[in-house]
């Protein structure tokens, strides 16, 4: 079953794409598709996928997300 969290972008990292968003108080880079989501901004609210992280099958990344 899919994992989906809110929550909010911390700092953009590189040229839109990788984020830092804040989940339950953890940082974790996401990753955000600006030509399927649009841009984000520091402090704005995203939709994160959240599956992988949690069942620990993931890369690095948190997630992506959802704006």
């Amino acid at each position: 079953m899919i994992r989906i969290r809110r929550d909010t972008v911390v700092e953009i990292l590189n040229n839109q794409y990788d984020i830092l968003v804040s989940i339950n108080e953890e940082k974790y880079t996401a990753l955000n598709y600006n030509k399927l989501t649009g841009r984000v901004n520091v402090g704005d609210s995203v939709i994160l996928n959240t599956t992988a992280v949690h069942k620990k099958t993931g890369h690095w990344r948190a997630s992506f997300c959802n704006y």
